[in-house]
């Protein structure tokens, strides 16, 4: 058994975490989840130096006190909205050109309003992207608040067994004590029983 305290930094939030080696990887997640409500699935511990990725129990050996959480879908997060972005200047750049360049229809020239049908039908495909992109979030971060809720109830309940487990420990072998053959029959003997008997015939000869 390595009993280790390590300094896990998460943004703007540090926490001192004490580690015992013999718990496992899984257990000190746990631990982070109940200071940073993040679940373990969620969760990417690094070094904080050289950005190691944790991804198992010896990891945690031989790294550095010094670790970092990050949770795995604010990167995720990031990414589509970096690709949103790339998407709104892409659809901007389009109705652009599309603006510039006119619409020839036979010998006559176009009065622009075609050019206007086509980009008010962008803006509308637009709107309907980011309404989608919205819904998507919203959905996730649902998702993600039933499954934190209910890793936390495990945890509560798993904790409540342990408690249980832990006070009725001690009975369990008292009362198997009652059931040693020999504790019985010393029981016996300390027991009068001719006496007894003789009580209980003179009680039923009086009722009789």
């Amino acid at each position: 058994m390595v009993a280790r305290q390590f300094i896990v930094s998460h943004k703007d939030s540090i926490f001192d975490v004490d580690y015992d080696t013999d718990d496992g990887l899984e257990v000190f997640k746990i631990q982070l989840f109940s200071l940073t409500s993040i679940p373990p699935h969620l969760q990417q511990i690094t070094g904080e130096d050289d950005d190691q990725v944790v991804s198992d129990d010896s990891d945690l050996t031989g790294m550095s006190n010094k670790l970092k959480l990050i949770k795995i879908n604010e990167e995720e997060k990031e990414v589509k909205l970096q690709e949103s972005i790339a998407a709104v200047v892409a659809q901007q750049n389009e109705e652009e050109s599309i603006r510039d360049v006119p619409i020839l229809g036979g010998d006559d020239v176009s009065d622009g309003s075609d050019v206007v049908h086509v980009s008010n039908e962008l803006k509308e495909l637009f709107s309907s992207a980011a309404d989608l992109m919205k819904s998507d979030e919203e959905l996730a971060r649902m998702l993600q608040e039933e499954e934190e809720a209910l890793m936390l109830q495990e945890f509560a309940v798993s904790e409540q067994r342990e408690e249980i487990g832990q006070k009725i420990r001690p009975y369990i072998s008292q009362v198997q004590m009652y059931e040693d053959p020999v504790r019985q029959e010393a029981a016996r003997k300390t027991v009068p029983r001719e006496e007894l008997e003789e009580k209980a015939l003179v009680s039923l000869a009086k009722v009789g």
